[in-house]
């Protein structure tokens, strides 16, 4: 059995980008003149986390209709693009990979939450028009890196679906609702759009309450570490939901029961 305890065990964490060049591109970032993410009041406004997961596609009407209410969406790499071609503007854009082409998934949204681990090539897809805000996870090393300003590191993952839900977080959201968060494939398709940077994993069977489940390593990993970071929200007075199918909203109801059963 994978938990959060043995997580590194069976599912360790690689970065796709050296480290040195990691830490190369916080320093960069670090000295543009960009806000930093800061905390922020609570805001009554529940946030729509869309995740590239098959099963987004079943929700996107509900997307639409929840933000026409007053829903706050959060992208994140390529969901930005597919919620545009479906008339969904992203409030908050959300990025963290390191590698350069990611630059690719740069385009139109309201704030644009863009990790100091990004590349150059990334800063440099924005205009003096575009709204840029730079985060900072929690990255080894990183905290090392001088600074005349205040950082809030984001941790909770590795990915950046678990990272944004600590990023609403901070943002003062209290109501995160999760689309697309599959962590698995579907007739052998692990994204709602073409994706072919995955096109490498090496998928494998998981199985959670008797179902089983293929799915990537990292994948996998997203699933275990939704867990931890579900439930320090939580604690901290949020709370998540999970809308759709896969190996994470499998994990998500099973921890739903297993919190009704302590209650009762």
């Amino acid at each position: 059995m994978i938990t959060p305890g043995n997580i590194d065990d069976w599912l360790p964490a690689v970065c796709n980008t050296p480290p040195a060049d990691v830490l190369a591109n916080v320093e960069l970032a670090s000295a543009f003149p960009y806000p930093w993410l800061r905390r922020e009041a609570e805001t009554g406004r529940p946030a729509l986390l869309v995740g590239g997961g098959p099963s987004v596609l079943m929700f996107l009407d509900t997307i639409r209709a929840e933000q026409a209410a007053g829903a706050s969406v959060f992208s994140m790499n390529g969901t930005r693009a597919m919620l545009a071609d479906a008339g969904i503007a992203s409030e908050y854009f959300v990025m963290v990979d390191a590698r350069p082409d990611a630059a690719a998934f740069v385009g139109a949204a309201g704030v644009n939450l863009i990790a100091s681990t990004c590349d150059r090539a990334v800063f440099g897809r924005f205009g003096d028009a575009d709204r840029v805000v730079v985060w900072h996870p929690s990255f080894p090393g990183l905290s090392d890196i001088p600074s005349d300003r205040e950082r809030v590191l984001i941790g909770g993952g590795s990915s950046v679906g678990i990272l944004t839900m600590s990023i609403a977080h901070v943002l003062g959201f209290r109501d995160l609702r999760l689309f697309g968060y599959d962590s698995s494939y579907s007739a052998g398709r692990g994204h709602a759009y073409a994706q072919s940077r995955n096109d490498d994993d090496a998928p494998a069977e998981y199985t959670v309450g008797g179902r089983a489940f293929i799915a990537a390593p990292w994948m996998a990993r997203q699933a275990v570490e939704f867990q931890s970071a579900a439930n320090q929200l939580a604690y901290l007075g949020s709370s998540v939901s999970v809308l759709g199918h896969g190996l994470l909203p499998a994990v998500a109801a099973e921890m739903a029961v297993a919190a009704y059963r302590q209650i009762h």
